[in-house]
This record gives C-alpha cells, sequence and structure tokens, in this order.
C-alpha cells in the first residue's frame, strides 16, 4: 500500500511539474509548484503516522544530477531539499572539465518533489534575469556581474520566502499543539499530541544520517534520544548547581558581590577584546567578489524580482483536481 502511495504522489508531483512548465503565466505556475510542497508536506505526516504505527519507513533515494555552476544556484536547491525533507549536498570534481552536481537524498517523493521545485525556481529566476539584461543592460552578456548580482538577490528573497512560509506553519503547529495541552490538562487527560512537520523533519534526517552511514534504519534515532537525555540531565544537573550558588551567595553576601564584580569586568574586557579583534580584521580582509555583488544594485533590484515569483499556497481545488486526474 506503501509504494501505491508513494507512485501516486510522484504521478502528482510530475503533472504538476508539467503544468508549472507548460503555464505561460509566471504566478500560476508559482502557485502550481507550490502545491507540490503541500502535496508532500500531507504526504510525510500522513507516512510518519504510519510508520509509527507499523515501525516501517520509506526507502532512501539518492540522486545526483548536474548542475549548481553558481552558489545561489546551491543555495536555491539546499533551501528547497531541506524543505522538503531531504539532505543535500554538492560535488565538484577534481579533474579538468568536471561539472558540479546536486546531491539528493531521501524519500523517493521527497527527493522527485526537491527537483521539481528546484528546477522550476531555477528557470523562473533565469527567465526574470534575462529579462533584466535586455532591458536594463541591452546588448550585453546575460553573465556581466551585474546581471549574477541580480540572479542572487532573486534567488536570496525567493529563500527567505520559502523558509519563513515553513517556519509560520510550524509556529501555527506549536501554537496548536499547545492549546491541545491545556485542553487536555483541564480535562485531566494525558495524551499524545499528533505528528507534527518537526516530527517529520527529525525522522527524515534520522533516516538519512542511517543511510549516508550505512547505518540499521533507527539508530540516528536511539542516537537522538540518547542525547536528548543526555542533555536533559546535563541541564537539570546545571539548575541544581544554580539553586546552590544562589544559597551560598544568600549566605555569604560580601563574597557573592567580590565574585560578581570579578565576573562583570572580564565580561566587559571580553567583549571589548572581541569588538576590536573583529573591528581590526574587517579592515583587514577585502572584500569577496560575492559582497561586492550584493552592494550592487542590480542586487536589490533582482531582491525585488524574488517578490513577484508567487510563492501563494493557495489554488483553485476544482482546477487542482481536473489537473491531478
Amino acid at each position: 500500500m506503501e509504494d501505491a502511495r508513494m507512485e501516486a504522489i510522484v504521478a502528482k508531483v510530475r503533472k504538476l511539474l508539467a503544468l508549472a512548465e507548460g503555464n505561460a503565466n509566471e504566478h500560476e505556475a508559482a502557485v502550481a509548484a507550490m502545491k507540490v510542497q503541500e502535496l508532500l508536506e500531507a504526504y510525510n505526516l500522513d507516512m510518519a503516522m504510519i510508520g509509527k504505527k507499523t515501525g516501517t519507513h520509506a526507502p532512501r533515494k539518492d540522486e545526483r544530477t548536474e548542475g549548481g555552476l553558481y552558489k545561489w544556484q546551491r543555495n536555491m536547491w539546499y533551501a528547497v531539499a531541506s524543505l522538503n525533507f531531504c539532505t543535500y549536498w554538492y560535488i565538484k570534481g577534481n579533474t579538468a572539465g568536471s561539472t558540479y552536481e546536486h546531491r539528493i537524498l531521501g524519500s523517493h517523493a521527497n527527493v522527485v518533489g526537491t527537483e521539481v521545485m528546484a528546477r522550476y525556481l531555477e528557470q523562473a529566476i533565469e527567465r526574470i534575469a534575462r529579462n533584466w539584461v535586455r532591458e536594463n543592460r541591452p546588448g550585453k552578456s546575460v553573465f556581466i556581474k551585474e546581471a549574477i548580482a541580480f540572479r542572487e538577490g532573486a534567488a536570496e528573497r525567493i529563500t527567505n520566502k520559502l523558509w519563513n512560509a515553513r517556519w509560520e506553519h510550524e509556529k501555527a503547529e506549536k501554537a496548536k499543539q499547545q492549546e491541545e495541552r491545556e485542553r487536555n490538562r483541564a480535562r485531566g487527560v494525558d495524551t499524545e499530541n499528533a505528528l507534527v512537520l518537526q516530527d517529520v523533519v527529525n525522522t527524515e534526517e534520522d533516516l538519512n544520517t542511517d543511510h549516508l552511514n550505512g547505518w540499521e534504519p533507527g539508530t540516528s534515532a536511539r542516537n537522538r534520544k540518547d542525547r536528548e537525555a543526555r542533555q536533559a540531565a546535563a541541564e537539570a544537573a546545571a539548575v541544581e548547581l544554580l539553586r546552590q550558588q544562589d544559597e551560598w551567595d544568600a549566605a555569604h553576601p560580601k563574597e557573592a558581590a567580590e565574585r560578581k564584580a570579578r565576573e562583570a569586568k572580564k565580561q566587559r574586557d571580553d567583549l571589548e577584546f572581541y569588538q576590536l579583534d573583529n573591528a581590526k580584521k574587517r579592515r583587514d580582509r577585502k572584500p569577496t567578489a560575492a559582497e561586492e555583488r550584493r552592494r550592487l544594485h542590480s542586487f536589490s533590484e533582482g531582491y525585488r524580482e524574488g517578490d513577484k515569483v508567487s510563492l501563494n499556497r493557495q489554488i483553485d481545488k476544482e482546477e487542482a483536481s481536473k489537473q491531478l486526474r
């Protein structure tokens, strides 16, 4: 059944990709692309709940695809992969003529979803960058420094919007969880909250880590629980030490005041040294090529254009259902 559901979601993702690529309207294409992320979030939550009950998990897919010559492209793919519960890194060969490769690790559906979103957004940025060159630097190469800065600005804005959308979603989930806990507490009920996106993020990250290290699935999850238990014990011990310190301070006010004065002076001295050292490093270091491009007006223009690549999650349900039949 899980394989059938996976194939169904992959088929929907591919149909939405075809819709996004074939639609000349940039806004509607972006809406279709964001629908992919909605589908994957719902699918992953469903699979996580099934996996929790059955102890099963989706097999991993390790995909390599050519691309990522520019840093803005690699940053874009990293963001989309992370938001689609995948692990991302890139590879560059050492031999002459070697090309960059994106590497994506995750469940089959999540890897496909990552490729869908990343390819679409990369093409959208490339399209608006070339339009910007034609309108603002007619006759110039589409790869002049200003055009690269424009792409970087657009990619940064789109990436920020993607992360902000996820953070808002997670914040809403946490608020809903807290409300549920309070209702249960008032009723005297002790039940476990439903799984949320952060649970999916942790589970998929653990399974990807297991795959990369050749470990039995579940190893990273157990390690995570062990770390959390050790951290909780360490925090409890720290709280107890602070309690004992406060108790000693109350009994020895003079010595406590002297110690606190020494600690405050050390903090001021450390901060002053840190600020002076950083100021010296900034004076001595030349800006990188990427930092210089960020200062260009075209970077800001690209950032503003990135706002026009809509990430609206709303799509007409009736029309969407037609597209996915």
